[in-house]
């Protein structure tokens, strides 16, 4: 170890200047300061100087160079210092006073480790409560989409059962009599094509909607199939999840799409069906539903860090895109 004796040192009105002249430093630099104490440790070299009057740790720099290391020491009091170190009677008073101040900084350096460890420990337990109220929220939306969802299929089963009964209960009548002319309104069925039925055109429009009705089964998932305990967000999410895994990207898009329907705050459906819309160049649609996804993932905690950086470079790849391909029709 090698002790520097070789420095520099000079003063401002407010502050003191250190100059240790180092050719070579390794990558650990070990500074302690205290108010009438500094020492640097910079492997081979040492130094540490007993200050003559106090300074302001706090307000304190170290600077490091390739030829020099610089220290800047904040005055606690604006008076001009006869000289940089106190003088000891011996060496055993200097080991004395090196000790009690070494001790001291032991014990400040501990109470900020306590403090910090106090705060990162509070931290980690805000972000626990907020994100167990954030599920709490979504538990109790899809509770309450199921509710829904069970009282509209039971009364489509009551109805009709309550019109049976009615039919039941009503007295057999006498047979009417001759009824009265009137005007009857005729209702047509619904079609799916702007002009009007023609016989000639029926066989080609049924072979039509026969071809529609097999493209969307072909892709592997028909909402209007679905079974009552089947309209759950959860359950289409994971569907969703197997169709992207098959490769399907458009039963995971329906899939995705039908969950959403249920619930626009289930922030999973926009995050995976953004992927699936990346992979069909629907870059537009990718960049809104990662957007969505953002607004959803507040507040901003560490459990949800991953999925908020996957919507956030998901959402850059779709707009990166989106200027190419615009740059290119451009040029």
């Amino acid at each position: 170890m090698l002790i520097i004796k070789d420095f520099k040192w000079l003063q401002t009105e407010d502050s003191i200047k250190i100059l240790l002249p180092i050719k070579f430093v390794g990558k650990e630099i070990d500074v302690s300061t205290h108010e009438k104490f500094v020492k640097i440790y910079a492997a081979p070299y040492y130094f540490e100087a007993f200050l003559l009057h106090p300074i302001i740790e706090n307000e304190s720099l170290c600077q490091l160079t390739k030829s020099e290391i610089r220290l800047c020491l904040k005055k606690a009091e604006l008076i001009e210092w006869e000289k940089l170190e106190r003088d000891f009677q011996d060496k055993a008073e200097k080991l004395r006073v090196k000790n009690e101040i070494l001790e001291q900084v032991q014990v400040q350096t501990n109470k900020k480790l306590e403090h910090k460890l106090k705060l990162k420990q509070e931290t980690k337990r805000s972000e626990v409560q907020n994100a167990m109220a954030s599920d709490a929220k979504v538990r109790e939306s899809i509770e309450i989409m199921k509710k829904k969802a069970i009282e509209c299929e039971m009364s489509k089963v009551q109805a009709p059962i309550q019109t049976l009964s009615k039919l039941k209960a009503k007295p057999i009548c006498e047979i009417p009599g001759i009824r009265k002319t009137a005007s009857i309104e005729i209702q047509f069925s619904k079609r799916n094509f702007a002009t009007p039925k023609r016989e000639s055109q029926d066989y080609a429009e049924q072979q039509w909607i026969l071809k529609q009705n097999e493209a969307r089964k072909a892709i592997g998932f028909v909402p209007d199939d679905l079974r009552p305990e089947e309209r759950d967000p959860i359950y289409l999410k994971k569907k969703g999840d197997e169709f992207f895994h098959q490769s399907n990207y458009l039963a995971a898009i329906s899939a995705y799409s039908t969950g959403i329907k249920l619930t626009d705050k289930f922030y999973e459906l926009f995050l995976n069906r953004s992927a699936a819309h990346l992979t069909q160049g629907n870059f537009q649609r990718c960049a809104e539903d990662c957007t969505k996804a953002l607004e959803l993932l507040n507040p901003p905690v560490a459990s949800n860090l991953k999925a908020r950086v996957q919507a956030i470079a998901r959402r850059g790849a779709a707009l990166n895109k989106i200027i190419r391909t615009s740059s290119d029709q451009d040029g």
